[in-house]
């Protein structure tokens, strides 16, 4: 069950951030900059901000149509 579960959440998030443009861009920035660069570090916080805050709209509004289920 547990494993279930997990794998439902990976393809959640793998879902939502693949879709959003923006973090799709980023991503590609970030590949494309090389470790030691200062503009790295910029992107790559930018980055992490924006796929916390998607995963946690995605898990917000998968919780709301578990609630309203009920």
């Amino acid at each position: 069950m547990k494993k279930d579960f997990m794998q439902f959440v990976y393809n959640r998030i793998e879902n939502v951030l693949t879709k959003n443009e923006e973090y799709r861009e980023l991503q590609s920035k970030c590949a494309e900059l090389d470790y030691a660069d200062d503009e790295y570090e910029a992107v790559s916080c930018k980055l992490e901000a924006l796929s916390q805050e998607l995963c946690y709209m995605q898990g917000f509004k998968d919780a709301m149509k578990l609630l309203m289920m009920k």
